[in-house]
Formats: structure tokens, sequence, C-alpha cells
């Protein structure tokens, strides 16, 4: 559906029964109409839903802000949360140019008509009574709701009270009342209008039953509503409006009393009644009730008096706005234009459920079409969304809708597809008229929308620059063997430049493309006849590496620049140089080399990077302006010389302003910094390239990132456009690619409203779950386990309850009795802000509060409590590197660029103890699964054990003086893990300090070299210690097996086929061991699983590097933390198996194992100062192994979080016993098997193959 007044724009016209309005409604009848406007029922097609419609007529608007004030207060209508005695107001919508009011449809007719036609009267006096208190009852039930969400309805009569078939009353039109302009004179006999009524008859009131205090204008409160309440339960007695305007009413009240008249359809008024009317009617406002729930409960009582029972309807509270009613709401805020308010409401939306599809999809609509978020950020959200439901979904054709609008057919066709079989299938005419469309559209424009034309190879290395002509017949490219190929871009023919003796960094095709500008590493320059392939001239004068070349439309005149710090202006005829810019020392005195330069299409100015942006004039020779922005990378000018864009190491693109110097926008979206731009001629779009591979299309005065391609694997270094601005060359890696761009505005992706649900359907569902819920929670007391996942399973199944928080709640705890064996869905549970880049994170046992490490100091953040910061740790000189909480979370270790470790009381925040011996940064700490012990690594190249209590060092383990990044203890107290440089993880024995076990990476000799590709970042021992899972340099991620020393699995399905992908920082594993979070440099985390080896989820939210993630122990939360100088936190909502209650399960043996082993005691107290080199007895643990109750209570917590949550505690207690009389100690690991290491050949090779393009 298309949504918002650009959809709705047109003539205005009369709606016929029968009409299709919009191919989504169909006109079923008219409910009423007058001077004014019509009330009509639609039926809505897709969802099978009678709705009542209320459209103005035209003329009643003035102008623009008269259409604008109604809307306004509609929406107050829209905001009032569902109850079941108002009627509900799903949305506002613009059609044909007039906002109309789409409401819940009600079957039976107003009060008005009730009275009028005499239905309200039907049977004994005794039933009429019963039946007038019970519509006055629930009137005031629903006015009382409304004046507790501060909306007072002001005009509240008979017409205004909707009837259902079964007696239900619905009060009608909130907020109408309050646009006043909409209005006719006051008919002179006062007599009411018996039409139904669409707005109010005069200046925002109905005289018949106005307050004084309205009629005089005075200010209004809710009892204003009491008055007018009263004055409609008056006239249910009276039949008839018997007073000229509403001041009378009080009169009239007094006069029926008295002597009821003869043709007054009931002949008296309960006495009781009587007296709370004339209360009501009081003409000093401040004498009038002021709570109209007390007088509901006033009339229940007259009622049980009269009708002789009590009154049957209960008191029902509101129902929710749930996800869908705000995303409802977003669509009428959107249609006036309150484009801040809408994006709020659907944030809400988004936060009541993360995986809401519309919301999702809406939310990111705004998000993306303001420039705030990336296409590529929109379509992983939405594929997080669709992920989430299972199954088809209206996730499906909503991002194939996003897929239209960002120009990719190809994405959308295959959704399109399926999504029109599913609505053909489930005769879902609205779905299935809307994609009918779109799948038309994708189909008609498939060979214009944006896809990848030609891939041109040959090149032997890395491709540095590339041309493209102005018709995209030709490209010029250069290498770093200083290759330069000219390519028919029809064809993918070649024709080598043959000169060059060094790299070549830049190239430059005139317009016309019969010459050709190279500029080499060694500072050659060369002119080219492209024709012949003939060499023209070279123009001497650079002594560095020439980064910029530019040829002017005509190529009369040519710049040049490079890193011997000048910028050069040529006569492209003669090759004489015109004019040199800087000196040795740097571009106009800034001391830095020229990266980058533009030349404007006269000739006259030139744009260049080097430690500044500056704008020359090369005529005047004079700087014309510095861009005051750190700019490292790259710099291009506007044809009409008004803009520029430039790339700064904020990994952003800045839209300036060049008459004032002012940055206009700035263009985010990687979160690696960009490398080359270039913009269309009408400088309306932009490209970009980026390391990591990504090419962008922009809109830079919006900021908005139209499209995203995965152009290339390890970088994109050159972008070229064509003159029309829809075709694209890039360099990188050793090819060369042609894209074509989509065609703009082609598609415009429709925003989506939700079905509307009444406060009956809502209320049901909420009582369904209430009742499952419960149902569940006793059925796990008795431990059906089976039972209690399928009752919580079917609650979540109902509309809207998917991610309802009492069932995810109630499924988080079965997770703890049941066994995990996959994911349902993630999505993020909150963003914490952080005063600078977070380097580690350790969540709590609950995922609550996460501690938090940055570069200034140690933070406490609590996401229960709105993400406040409940303590900061302060004392480490320098930045934060490593965090770690105890199991029991009264204790943190953290280490810093000091070389220190510190212990912190969590509660006071106090530091209780300093350790010192680490020579350089602490990378890494980590207590021992009792905290009795700490272990720390730094980059002094040794792991340490500590005893945090006394400040005793019992061992140091040397890591061959390559830096240690992670380290990890095993659960049973044996071992502890270590990885960093080198890409080798090692496994020490902590009573011999001998080293165990050495897991070397698959390509560690190609790695070696650098710090940071040639490392393991991470690595981390699963809990019943048979696993170990290392995070590499190289972006994989490898499963070992602990006893045989053997890489089980490599987890590189995001790996590029040249072997690239971004570094692996951090790795957390659940509990049970079966699944791991990675987080990588490319700003996501991936949630994989290691029994299959397949990533089940792919989480991103982070805009640049994260560095740690960590998962909390009972699986539930997630927190990770980057360069962004962000917190987040992620719910991990998990696919759950029930196993049937045991007393044991041979499956949790290796747990109880380390259990005892970790409790079995230490030979001897360790003297102070013990300086252990070798093995020592006192460091062994051997005897009887002994534990308190409390132990054994953290074992069953640990076993439930480990999967084991359903053995019988007994059962587990007495296993324990068996196995500690037996203890003998622990199984010793194997002798390591001897041999040469397994390599992949095919690895290591693209591995080399990728270490030589960084090289260079």
């Amino acid at each position: 559906m298309r949504q918002g007044a650009a959809a709705a724009a047109g003539e205005w016209r009369d709606w016929r029964v029968g009409d299709r309005v919009l191919g989504v409604y169909e006109v079923t009848g008219a409910l009423g109409q007058g001077g004014m406007g019509v009330v009509h029922r639609v039926r809505h097609l897709g969802w099978g839903t009678d709705l009542a419609v209320k459209s103005p007529r035209p003329e009643l608007f003035g102008d623009k802000a008269d259409k604008e004030r109604f809307v306004r207060e509609a929406e107050t209508w829209v905001g009032l949360e569902l109850h079941p005695h108002l009627c509900g107001c799903h949305y506002v919508r613009t059609i044909d140019g007039v906002p109309r009011v789409f409401a819940e449809y009600v079957n039976g007719g107003s009060l008005r008509e009730s009275i009028d036609e005499g239905r309200l009267y039907r049977g004994a006096r005794e039933e009429v009574v019963g039946r007038i208190l019970d519509i006055a009852i629930q009137m005031a039930r629903g006015l009382a709701h409304a004046h507790l969400s501060g909306v007072v309805h002001q005009d509240v009569k008979p017409g205004n009270v909707l009837l259902d078939r079964q007696g239900t009353a619905k009060i009608t039109d909130f907020g109408l009342a309050r646009a006043r302009h909409f209005g006719t004179r006051l008919p002179s006999s006062g007599r009411v209008a018996d039409e139904a009524t669409l707005l109010v008859t005069h200046g925002g009131l109905t005289p018949a039953y106005a307050s004084p205090e309205q009629v005089r204008g005075a200010p209004l409160s809710r009892r204003t509503d009491v008055w007018s309440f009263a004055v409609s339960v008056l006239e249910m007695f009276t039949g008839a409006v018997t007073w000229g305007v509403g001041s009378a009413a009080g009169a009239a009240l007094a006069a029926y009393r008295l002597s009821p008249p003869l043709d007054a359809p009931v002949a008296s008024m309960p006495p009781a009644l009587a007296e709370l009317l004339e209360c009501c009617l009081r003409e000093r406002v401040e004498e009038r009730p002021d709570d109209l729930a007390a007088v509901a409960g006033e009339l229940s009582e007259v009622y049980a008096r009269e009708v002789a029972r009590p009154y049957p309807r209960r008191a029902e509270n509101a129902a929710e706005h749930r996800a869908d009613g705000l995303n409802n709401r977003a669509m009428s805020l959107l249609d006036l234009g309150r484009t801040r308010e809408a994006e709020a409401a659907l944030a809400e939306a988004h936060a009541a459920d993360p995986q809401h599809p519309q919301a999702t999809y809406n939310l990111g609509l705004l998000r993306w079409r303001s420039g705030t978020l990336a296409d590529d950020a929109l379509v992983d959200r939405l594929e997080s969304a669709r992920a989430s439901a299972g199954g088809p979904s209206p996730a499906d054709h909503l991002l194939a809708h996003v897929h239209l609008e960002r120009g990719d057919h190809e994405a959308a066709l295959p959704l399109l597809r399926a999504a029109a079989a599913t609505a053909e299938a489930t005769a879902d005419a609205d779905a299935g008229t809307a994609l009918r469309d779109a799948l038309a559209h994708a189909e008609r424009e498939h060979a214009a929308g944006g896809r990848l034309l030609a891939t041109f190879t040959g090149h032997r290395a890395f491709v540095h620059a590339v041309s493209l002509s102005a018709d995209g017949s030709r490209a010029l490219s250069g290498d770093d063997a200083g290759d330069v190929r000219l390519w028919d871009t029809a064809t993918g023919r070649p024709r080598a430049l043959e000169g060059h003796r060094a790299a070549v960094h830049a190239v430059c095709l005139s317009p016309d493309g019969r010459l050709a500008l190279t500029g080499g590493h060694d500072g050659d320059v060369r002119l080219w006849d492209t024709g012949t392939g003939r060499c023209l001239r070279r123009l001497s004068g650079h002594t560095g590496s020439v980064r910029a070349v530019c040829l002017t439309p005509d190529g009369s005149t040519a710049l040049t620049g490079g890193w011997d710090g000048t910028l050069r202006w040529w006569d492209v005829a003669t090759g004489r140089c015109l004019r040199v810019v800087g000196s040795p020392e740097g571009p106009g005195g800034t001391g830095r080399e020229v990266n980058a330069a533009c030349l404007s299409a006269d000739g006259r100015l030139a744009l260049f990077v080097g430690g500044q942006t500056v704008l020359w004039d090369l005529a005047d020779d004079r700087r014309v302006r510095t861009l005051d922005r750190g700019t490292i990378w790259p710099a291009v000018l506007s044809h009409d010389r008004r803009h520029a864009l430039t790339g700064g190491d904020d990994r952003a693109l800045v839209w300036w302003d060049l008459a004032t110097g002012r940055s206009l926008r700035t263009l985010r979206a990687d979160a690696r910094p960009p490398w080359t731009a270039e913009l269309s001629a009408d400088g309306r779009f932009a490209v970009s390239g980026a390391i990591g591979g990504t090419l962008r299309w922009w809109e830079p005065a919006t900021g908005r990132c139209l499209r995203t391609y995965d152009a290339h694997f390890a970088q994109v270094t050159s972008v070229s456009l064509s003159a029309d601005g829809r075709r694209v060359l890039t360099g990188g890696d050793h090819r060369v690619r042609l894209w074509q761009l989509p065609a703009p505005d082609a598609y415009t992706a429709p925003f989506q409203i939700c079905r509307p649900r009444s406060h009956t359907e809502l209320t049901r569902h909420d009582d369904r779950v209430a009742a499952l819920l419960d149902d569940a929670e006793s059925a796990a007391g008795r431990q059906r386990y089976a039972d209690a996942l399928a009752l919580v399973a079917e609650a979540r199944a109902l509309p809207g309850h998917e991610r309802d928080t009492r069932a995810l709640a109630a499924w988080h705890r079965l997770s703890l009795v049941t066994v995990r064996t996959g994911v349902r869905g993630a999505w993020p549970a909150g963003t914490v802000e952080l005063p600078t880049s977070g380097t580690q994170a350790h969540a709590t046992a609950d995922g609550r509060r996460a501690l938090c490490a940055d570069l200034d100091t140690l933070r406490l953040w609590d996401f229960e409590d709105g993400g406040r910061c409940v303590r900061t740790f302060d004392g480490h000189d320098g930045a934060v590197e490593a965090v770690s909480l105890s199991a029991d979370e009264r204790f943190a270790l953290s280490g810093g660029e000091d070389g220190t470790v510190r212990l912190w009381d969590v509660r006071t925040g106090r530091c209780l103890s300093v350790l010192e011996g680490h020579g350089a940064k602490v990378r890494s700490v980590s207590f021992s699964g009792d905290g009795r012990f700490a272990f720390s690594g730094g980059e002094d190249g040794s792991v340490r054990w500590w005893e945090p209590a006394t400040g005793r060092m019992l061992r140091a383990y040397e890591y061959g003086g390559q830096g240690v990044y992670s380290v990890c203890p095993s659960a049973d107290g044996r071992f502890v893990l270590s990885s960093g440089q080198g890409s080798r993880a090692r496994l020490w024995e902590l009573d011999s300090g001998r080293r165990a076990r050495t897991f070397e990476d698959l390509s560690r000799d190609a790695r070696t070299e650098s710090p940071l590709l040639g490392a393991l970042h991470s690595a981390r021992l699963t809990v019943d210690g048979r696993h170990a899972v290392t995070a590499n340099g190289d972006g994989r991620v490898a499963l070992w097996d602990v006893a045989g020393g053997r890489r089980l699995h490599v987890f590189e399905e995001h790996v590029g086929s040249d072997g690239h992908a971004e570094p692996m920082t951090s790795v957390s594993l659940s509990t049970d061991g079966r699944f791991a979070l990675a987080a990588n440099w490319d700003t996501t985390v991936r949630l994989l699983d290691l029994r299959t080896g397949r990533c089940l989820r792919t989480l991103g939210g982070h805009r640049r590097w994260v560095l740690s993630v960590h998962l909390s122990a009972d699986g539930r939360y997630a927190v990770s933390t980057g360069t962004d100088r962000t917190l987040r936190r992620w719910e991990l909502d998990w696919e759950l198996e029930a196993r049937e209650p045991a007393d044991w399960d041979e499956g949790a043996r290796p747990h109880l194992e380390a259990f005892l082993a970790a409790h079995t005691p230490f030979g001897r107290p360790v003297p102070l100062g013990l300086q252990a080199v070798s093995y020592d007895p006192r460091l062994a643990r051997h005897g009887r192994p002994v534990w308190s109750e409390a132990d054994a209570d953290a074992l069953l917590r640990h076993l439930a979080r480990a999967g084991y949550g359903w053995l019988r505690a007994a059962g587990v207690r007495a296993e324990l016993e068996r196995m500690a009389a037996a203890w003998q100690g622990p199984r010793p690991l194997p002798a390591p098997r001897r041999g040469p290491a397994r390599v992949l050949s095919s690895a290591r090779s693209r591995y080399r193959a990728w270490r030589g393009r960084l090289s260079s």
C-alpha cells in the first residue's frame, strides 16, 4: 500500500457502494452523511476486516493548515489505548487529497439511532431501565479511561456512542470536537440533527449537550464531559431533547422528575440516579464529580437495586498499544508530516518487539531516507526479522520492497515471487495486489537495475587506479606491477600501455578517451595516445610517488600530485610545468605529501589533500580555502565548483559548501575509512569505495546511502563514473569491474500499516496468553517440561506475543531445564554510549549488568536501569585493556596499559590489591572458576598465575617473547589456555608449568610478520574442557579437540575466495559448549553452532570495529563493545528441546569431573614470595575433593545453564558422591601426537596472496 499525502494526491470523489479504493478497500455501505462529511463502511480486502471511514468534505478546509489541524486532532483519538468502551481509531490516511479517519466498525449503530428508532425501549420497564443503566455505566467507564489519558472528549452525546449487537457501548470521535473551524452555525431551533455525527455541529460542541462553560468559551476540564454525559443519560429517559441548549438540561431533569411527559418512553427515573445526575448538572464546575469511574461505581449500585442482580460487566483495563498499534499511530503522524514523532512511535514499537516486521521496516525506511541508516544495514535488520519468523513472514515482501527501492531487482524477484504465491494460496487480496504490482515493476525494470556488468581480469598484481571514459566505452587501469591496461568495455579486450617500471597509483582518461595520463610510484608521469598505445611524452619533475593525475575535459592542462609534497600544473601540449604548488616540506606549508587531487572542469581550481584539504586557485597561485577537518583521502570537486566531497580519518565522507567552507552533511556507513570517491556530473550523486571492498552509491545533499555493493574482496582502491552517472568502474584486488547503477527514484517503497485489532481481540489474546503461561508454570513445577514448552510456544504463537515480555521470561526459565538446539532470533536489547572506545566487556550471569573497560577507566553499567553507570573503578594509569568478573560477581579484575592487574570490590568500587610484574601492557585477565586465583597475559610475552587475596604470583609461563592477547583457565583448575602473536595457542599445565598442548594455526608461517593478522586474538576452553575455540587475525574461527590437539572445524563462510576477511578479535562460548559468539572488525558479531559448523546469525549494529563480545552464563544476553564508543546488549532467543526428567545422564560427567578436580585441595600452603619455575608439589592438587552445600548448589545452577537442568538434584548429588568416593584425580591428557602438521595448501596460498597485497 501507498501511504501518505504524496500518494494521495487527487481530486475529491464521493465513494459509492462497490467502489474499490487504492485496490485495498471496498466500499460496502454509507453509515451516515451531512453537510460536513460522510461516514462509509469499507472492507479491507487483505485483512478481511470492516472499518468505518470518516471523510470530511474538502470545502471545509480553507487551507493546508486546516487539514493539518484536523489530522492533529484526530491523532488524539489514534493515540488512545484500546479500551472496551472506546471505539478504536486505527489511523488517519490521506486519500484523494482528503484526510480520512479509519476507525473500528461497530455493527449495532449509534445510541442516537437506538433512541430515535425505539430499540432502546423494547421490553418491560425493568428491562429498559437496566439497559439504560448498562449503557450509562459503559459510557462512564470509557470516558474515565480517556480522562486518565489526559483527553477530554468535549462533545459527548448519543450520536457519539456506538452500540454493537451484544449491547457493548463505545464512545467515538475523540479529538474531532477540537477541530473548531469545521462547524456550521447553530440551527435556530436548537434541534439535534438526526444523521450520524461526523463532526460537531457548532464551534467544537453540540449546543443541546454543551456545558455552560463551553457556551461561555471558558477553559474546559473533565467535568465538561461529566455534564454532557449526564445530559445524554437524561435523554435516554426522555426519549428526545426537550431543552433548547445544554445549560437548560438541569431544569429539564427537575421537570421530568416532577412530572414526566406522557410520551416519555420511560415513565420515571430511579431516585438515586436522578440525584446523581443532579450532581453532574450543577452550574458551578467545581461542584460536579470529577471522576467518572466513581460515577460508574455508583451507577452499578443503582443497577443492582433496580434489576435485583449485580451488574454483570467487569471493569476491564485498557489494552496496551502493542507494536501493531504504535506502528499504525506512526503512519498517521507521517501523514501529518510529523516525522520526528512518527520515528519516536516506531522506535517505541521496535523496542516493544525488536523483530516486528512492519515496525522494523517502517523505522528503517525513515532512517534510511534521512541518511542515518545505510541500505545494507536496513537489509540486515529485515533479514534478521525474516530469520526470526522461521517461515513465511511479512518481512519477506517488505525486504523485497527495500530491494526494489535500492535497485537490487535480482534480490527482490525471488522474494516477491514466493510472497505472491503465499498470498494467492491464502487468498490475501491486499497483499496479492500490492505484490503483483511490485513484481511487475521488478520484471519490467530488471535490466535497468543496479548490477555487475563485467569483470576484467588479467592484472597480475593489485589494481590501484581506474578511469572510465565519458561514454563508458573505454576503461583504464594501473596496478602494483606497473602494468597499465586500456579496456574495451563492450568486448573486455585489453591493450597494454607499456613503459612504467614501478607501481602505477594514478590514471586518468580524457572524456573522449583519446588521451590517458598515468603516474607511477617512482615519480614517472606519462601521457598516452590511447588509439596507438604510444607514449606521447613524459612529464618530469616529481621526485616521489605520484598519487594523483587529472586532465581537464579538453585535455589542454593536467594536474599531478605526489609524495614529494608538490602539486604540479602542466601544459599538456608542450609538457611544460606551469606552476608548482607547495614545497618539499608539503603543499601549502603543511609538511605532508599529496595523497589526492582534483582539477575543476575549467582547469582553474585544484582541490588537494595533504596535511589539510586545500582549495587552490592555480591561475592566481593562491589558497582559496582550507577545509577544516582531518582529511586523509579522497577529495573531489563538483563540476559547478560549488561543492566538494572529502574523506576523513573519522571513517566518513563530508559534503562541503565551498563558498562558505561549511560542512553541510556527513555521510557515514563503513567501519573503515573511505579510500576513493567521485561525483556525478550534476553533483547529485557520488560513489565511494572503502577498505573492506564496499562500493557505495550516495546522495550527498541528504547524506543517504542509496545502494551498497560488495564490489571487491579486500579493498576498493579507485572508482570512476561515466558522464551520465549510470556506470561506475571500480578497481581492487587483481580485478577491474564495471557496474550499472540503478535508475534514480525508479521505485518508492510504501510504508506499511498493520491489521488493526479490537480491544476484544487483544484482551482475548492477553487472557489466553496469561492462562497458557500459568498452565506452563504449573507444568514446569511438576517437571512436565515438554508440556510446559508446548504451552509457552502456543502463547508465543498468538499475534503480538512472539516477543511478549512475560512469554520471553517464561521461555528463558524453561531454557534452564531444557536443551538449546538452535536460535529462534536475536535482537538489540540496549545500547550504552561510552565516553571513549570500549576495549573489553564482561556480562553478569543474568545479563542485567556489564563491566566495560575503555580507554579511560572501568565502569559497571546497568541495562535494566536505562543504561545507567552504576560505578566507576578508577586507578589505572592509562587505558584499561582487560576485565573479568568472578563467578559470584563480588570481585572484578582489570588489566591496564600501565602493566598492572587490579582486584576490585564490585559493590564498593574499592581497589583491593594491585598485582605488579608484567613489563608491558596487560591484554587479558581471568578469574579461576572459584574466584580464588587470577590469570593475566601481557605484551611482555608472559602468562601469570596469581593469588589476588595475598598479591602473590604463583607462576609465570613464558609465551616465547610474543605478546599474549588472551588467557582462559580451565574449569577443573588444572590448565590455562593462552593465545596471542605468532598464530599459536598454548595450553599450560598449572602445577608443572609445562606446555601440555600447542594449537597451531593452519597458515602460521604466512602471518607471523603481522602482529594483527599473524595472531590468535582470543582462545576459549569449553566448560567440560574437551574443546577449544580460537579467533584468528585472518578472520577465521577454529574449533579444536583438546585431547588430540586436532583442529575439527574452521568457520570461514564469510571469508572471500581470495582468503580475505577482517580479523576476529574476540570469542565467547555458551555454558553448554555448543555455541560461540565471535566479534569481528567488520562491525558484526557472529553466532556460531560449534556442532554443525554453521553461522546461525550475524548481529549488525556497531559502526566500527568490534573488539570484544561476552555471552552471559545463562545464555540470554550478550554484550559487545568496540571503537564506535558503544556497549551493546543483545537478547538471544533459543530453540529449545525438552528432555524427560532423570536422575543422571553420562553427558554431564565431564562437568562433575571438573567440579571434583577444582575442589581437590592443594598439597601445602604456598610460602609468601614463592616464584615457582618448575614442578612444585605445593601447587599440585591431591586428596579427596571437599565442597560445601553452597558449592553443590552452584554446581546445580551450572548444570542448568549447561543444558542439564532436567536432571533431578538428588540424582546429581548421589552421582557426585559416588564419583568422589572413587576419585583418583582427573584423567591426564594423552601424549600429543607427533609428526608434521597437516596444512591446507590452498588456504596457505590464498593467505600468501593476501599478505602480498597488504604489504604493497
